[in-house]
């Protein structure tokens, strides 16, 4: 099977997978392959050393190229079908509030700063979409950025940012607007979280608190997950943090129906 493990490679830069999603399947199949064992006591061994959420990718990496092999007529089945991933507890999404954001929006100086907030709070950017964000993607007249998000799919983002056309200049093209790594971006968060005095936040969880904001205005959740370009809507409900105060709404009006209801009933 190791043989065909390049084949599966290619294929999925043709479904056009993410490369870091392709690396991350080419290191767990290596990770299997180079130990030699039977893949019951491969799990085994990896479940002392891997977290719940590492092995339960590590397995799906193996399921996924065991579909390959089928499809291919390599295999007649898929040979990793039967193994069990381990349950994944939900990790509590942390997310930026509205007060925080204008707390970090207020200690950036420079309009590139203020730009890459107003893009991860306000459109709700991946920090790689931030990144790869060319000047030919952004419509001034419109408002609107187009995103090229994971496995090359685009959607349309609206954006609010005067900053972004001070940043932008008079260069036109492919050229990207910000020319910062990853890294980078992370870094300009981390310091002025520091400089405004709240909690160190990743750039991520920005993204939460803009599918937050969405969700407590009463958007729905299916526009949510275009507007965040989530293929499953599982992934947007995971994303997308419930307050206390929405969910004691949505109690207090399923009571007020249920009374009523009621109330209908013994008339």
């Amino acid at each position: 099977m190791k043989e065909n493990t390049q084949g599966f490679m290619d294929s999925l830069r043709s479904e056009n997978k993410s490369e870091k999603t392709i690396v991350a399947y080419e290191h767990d199949l290596n990770l299997y392959f180079g130990s030699g064992l039977d893949v019951f006591t491969w799990c085994e061994h990896r479940a002392c050393v891997d977290s719940p959420s590492t092995l339960a990718r590590r397995i799906a990496s193996l399921k996924a190229f065991g579909e390959y092999l089928t499809r291919r007529g390599i295999e007649k089945a898929n040979p990793f079908i039967n193994i069990r991933a381990p349950k994944v507890p939900q990790a509590i999404v942390k997310y930026v509030s509205h007060e925080t954001f204008y707390k970090i929006f207020s200690a950036a100086e420079s309009a590139r700063d203020k730009a890459i907030l107003e893009l991860l709070c306000f459109s709700g950017l991946r920090l790689s979409e931030l990144i790869a964000l060319k000047i030919s993607d952004i419509n001034f007249k419109e408002n609107v950025l187009l995103i090229n998000g994971k496995g090359q799919k685009q959607r349309l983002i609206p954006f609010m940012s005067e900053n972004l056309k001070t940043v932008c200049g008079d260069r036109i093209g492919n050229l990207p607007v910000f020319e910062l790594s990853h890294r980078g971006v992370s870094f300009i968060v981390e310091t002025l979280c520091k400089r405004a005095g709240v909690e160190s936040m990743n750039p991520h969880a920005f993204r939460h608190g803009y599918a937050t904001k969405l969700l407590s205005g009463g958007t729905d959740i299916r526009v949510i997950q275009r507007m965040l370009g989530h293929e499953s809507l599982n992934t947007t409900a995971r994303y997308a943090h419930v307050d206390t105060s929405m969910m004691k709404r949505a109690l207090t009006c399923f009571d007020e129906k249920n009374n009523l209801s009621q109330n209908e009933g013994i008339n």
